[in-house]
């Protein structure tokens, strides 16, 4: 799962509301003007004159008080919506454009007119499916069909069942910019438990627990494959790849919450479930009804990654405390419960395993009086380190340092030095599962090793100069 708390939308301005536009003709230019940007940029951000990066939606068309429009206009910054594409229109031609890999692409033109956009929904329409089967051949995973059935909801600590079908649909062809972007940096992942059979993508119309905002979840479906299921959620993220962040986002710690999530990143992070999985550190049944039972290996790494499970409940999700450094009275180390009460910040409650609030001084007292830690503050107290802002459970945490190690020599560095001994986990970790799909020479070298960009190659004397340099660096 992906940040279960999913995005909240930001409050919108748009670029007239500051600009000082007062007469119908000025209201009429700052509009143009506006729908301009809007069509080139699809609801993306925006910089207004005065450098606020603000979020474009079809709401600011009203509160320009806009002047009629022909029906082109609106269907274009639709499109463009929907899609996630840039639009340019340039004499009687729309330009069709996608923004992903730090790169804009133009795919093709239409005629500038209705039946034009008409005949642009179904290139695309046919370009993305193309990518599909590309994607399929390239990397051995395959899609569900628009329409094909997912399944029904099943009983889960958040929902309760419906004999209602879940429906898939047809991805984006940004957001299978971002899929193909991850795969490259994912392999073995993209692989199921024999590593053979690939990875099956359900894009989901609807939510299928409706109490959560998942950008995406791993499981096991129906028939018991290794299966992502992209969630609504995931179209509204307005970066296809990590490269299409801005320069000032890609410097954003991965501690900041505020770091945007590319559709790359997003699946990169699902891919680090179906690790955890093919390693053995939960239990089947719990991969597939997406519940956190862990085997005893999976206990053993759990401590080994600073946690330790309480012993007063058994709560599904937050039955796992982080360890710190300080002592409580009894000489205990200091145990701190994750909490996300705003699903915007996360603080860490001072508990005792066996049950109890404890106080700045180390002692069981009101839980009024229970001394909460801050991200940054945890992070220093904590024994292991936590690499990223999201880590619901341990689990979360794993999957979101599978993440760092693979999407860059950036993110990689960053997973190295935030948390030491969480990168060692994950670098063997990683090397192992490449080892079972990839095989050893006969003295047990391997014969595929993970680059410092992430991606797969094989074990020779450049790719080792490269791992040896980044070591010592």
């Amino acid at each position: 799962m992906t940040h279960p708390f999913g995005y909240l939308e930001p409050t919108i301005n748009s670029p007239g509301d500051n600009a000082g536009f007062s007469s119908g003709a000025n209201k009429e230019q700052a509009y143009s003007h506006w729908l301009n940007e809007y069509v080139k940029t699809g609801p993306q951000l925006w910089a207004n004159p005065q450098h606020e990066v603000v979020a474009l939606t079809a709401t600011p068309l009203a509160a320009l008080e806009k002047p009629a429009t022909n029906p082109l206009q609106e269907k274009l910054q639709a499109f463009a919506g929907q899609h996630h594409l840039t639009l340019s229109v340039d004499k009687n031609e729309i330009a069709y454009k996608l923004p992903a890999n730090g790169k804009v692409q133009e795919l093709f033109r239409t005629p500038a007119t209705e039946a034009g956009l008409a005949q642009g929904e179904k290139q695309l329409q046919t370009l993305a499916r193309q990518e599909e089967q590309n994607i399929s051949a390239d990397f051995k995973v395959t899609f569900a069909a628009q329409g094909d059935v997912v399944g029904k909801v099943r009983e889960t600590a958040y929902s309760t069942p419906t004999n209602v079908d879940m429906l898939a649909r047809d991805p984006e062809l940004y957001e299978l910019a971002g899929v193909r972007a991850a795969l490259e940096k994912s392999g073995p992942s993209n692989f199921g438990q024999d590593n053979k059979t690939g990875v099956k993508f359900y894009f989901l119309r609807d939510k299928i627990i409706q109490s959560l905002n998942s950008l995406a979840t791993f499981q096991l479906d129906q028939n018991k494959a290794a299966t992502i299921y992209v969630w609504p959620g995931m179209a509204t993220l307005g970066r296809a790849t990590e490269a299409d962040l801005t320069d000032k986002e890609k410097k954003l710690p991965f501690t900041d919450g505020s770091r945007p999530e590319s559709v790359q990143s997003a699946i990169v992070h699902e891919l680090g479930h179906n690790q955890f999985a093919k390693l053995a550190y939960s239990t089947p049944k719990a991969v597939y009804d997406g519940t956190t039972d862990l085997t005893a290996k999976g206990v053993a790494l759990y401590n080994q990654m600073g946690w330790q499970r309480r012993r007063d409940e058994k709560d599904s999700d937050y039955n796992w405390f982080l360890v710190g450094k300080s002592k409580d009275d009894n000489g205990q180390p200091a145990t701190y419960l994750p909490s996300n009460s705003n699903g915007l910040e996360w603080s860490f409650k001072r508990w005792r395993l066996d049950g109890g609030a404890v106080n700045a001084n180390g002692k069981v007292g009101p839980a009024d009086k229970v001394q909460s830690l801050s991200l940054d503050q945890m992070n220093k107290e904590a024994v292991v380190p936590l690499p990223t802002s999201y880590f619901e459970n341990p689990e979360e945490e794993y999957a979101e340092s599978v993440k760092m190690f693979r999407l860059s020599q950036e993110s990689r560095t960053a997973l190295r030095e935030t948390s030491p001994t969480i990168y060692k986990i994950v670098e063997q970790n990683d090397q192992i599962e490449i080892n079972r799909a990839y095989g050893t020479d006969s003295s047990g070298r391997p014969l595929m090793v993970r680059d410092v960009n992430g991606g797969l190659g094989h074990n020779d004397l450049s790719v080792q100069l490269r791992l040896r340099q980044f070591a010592q660096n």
